[in-house]
């Protein structure tokens, strides 16, 4: 039975090999599906990998099975020889198809990489500056930062937000502790606060630590920083979505992060829950248009400035497409950038360094004299 099926795999195989490519022979084709099975990949994942590696040209399709770096550029390459990411144009619906279940592909790979599996089992693993909001029954929700971390509590900055009732005081209270870890899920734990101490400029709380610390809230997608400059056009309501270009100027804000369902956005003042809007902005060379509701808001009263975390409608396939491009920086035009950048840092640091060590020679040879 087994052999029959692989049988007729191979021969399905083989009639995609005909139609898509003159450049491979039957032996690539078959070493390629021998060697998907070997590294434990279903069927239909290595007939749609060959299907990727056809279409790209590329020289060792093997490769795509052991190497990010090669399944990004496929997808990358057939992007651009497809015109994936042009709106106006109208390719074919099977490339498309294939592009959409590469994308699924690629976030599940994504996902199975240890960081996003890895939970938090207790607070004595929270990062610093993680951002956590706490819920008091009397006083509402408050900001605060972890500024520090050690075996027998944690250090959080003094809890920013609207003003407390009178008498209130933070100390002995039962605090309902809410964070979203990056690149993993949403937090909850119960603590206390120790005690309260303060430097010169700013007040700090000890917290209890806690190994009950649950998790939910799974993030349903990949989101990448971003630094994009945006036009914001707010909605009464969800019923007024639309994707049409907009003419005129909108509210200035800058896209912070990004990805297919949610976006995190800067504005000055203070935001608002529940407000409706439409983004327009740039990523790279393309227009993108999306709508979508802020789910919640984090206000900064010494910069009067919020981030909005906002949740986005279903996308339009093409722009889906595009941002899940940058999202996965599959041209790695944003690895390269930021190298190009580290790689300025450091030689200004050099350059920093050397000069100093020159003063203090000159220093050293004028004290000599």
């Amino acid at each position: 039975m087994w052999i029959l099926i692989v049988l007729l795999i191979i021969g399905s195989a083989l009639f995609l090999l005909n139609l898509t490519s003159g450049k491979m022979n039957r032996f690539q084709i078959i070493s390629f599906y021998s060697k998907g099975k070997d590294a434990g990949f279903k069927w239909h994942e290595i007939s749609m990998l060959w299907k990727a590696a056809v279409l790209a040209d590329t020289e060792v399709p093997s490769k795509i099975f052991f190497s990010l770096d090669e399944l990004d550029n496929c997808i990358n390459l057939i992007n651009q020889k497809y015109g994936i990411l042009d709106k106006k144009n109208q390719t074919d619906p099977a490339v498309r198809e294939l592009v959409k279940k590469l994308f699924e592909y690629r976030k599940k790979v994504e996902f199975s990489k240890p960081r996003y599996k890895r939970g938090l089992k207790t607070t004595r693993d929270i990062p610093l500056n993680q951002i956590m909001k706490i819920r008091t029954s009397d006083a509402g929700i408050h900001t605060t930062q972890v500024c520090g971390n050690t075996d027998t509590y944690i250090v959080i900055s003094y809890p920013k937000g609207d003003p407390v009732p009178v008498g209130f005081t933070w100390r002995g209270r039962v605090l309902n502790v809410y964070f979203w870890r990056d690149n993993d899920a949403g937090y909850f734990f119960q603590s206390r606060l120790i005690d309260s101490y303060r430097d010169s400029e700013n007040k700090f709380f000890r917290m209890a630590h806690t190994d009950h610390v649950l998790r939910s809230q799974k993030r349903k997608s990949v989101r990448a920083e971003a630094q994009f400059a945006a036009q914001m056009y707010r909605f009464k309501s969800a019923a007024s979505f639309n994707n049409s270009i907009e003419t005129n100027p909108g509210l200035f804000c800058v896209i912070v992060d990004l990805s297919e369902d949610g976006a995190a956005v800067r504005v000055g003042g203070r935001g608002k829950k529940g407000m409706a809007m439409k983004l327009q902005f740039k990523v790279r060379e393309n227009l993108i248009v999306i709508n979508g509701v802020v789910k919640s808001v984090d206000f900064n009263l010494e910069k009067d400035q919020s981030i909005l975390h906002i949740e986005l409608m279903p996308l339009e396939e093409a722009t889906r497409f595009v941002i899940l491009s940058y999202v996965y920086d599959v041209d790695r035009s944003r690895k390269r950038k930021k190298a190009v950048m580290e790689e300025g840092i450091r030689n200004s640091q050099e350059k920093i360094a050397g000069d100093l060590v020159e003063v203090e020679e000159i220093a050293a040879a004028e004290e000599t004299d």
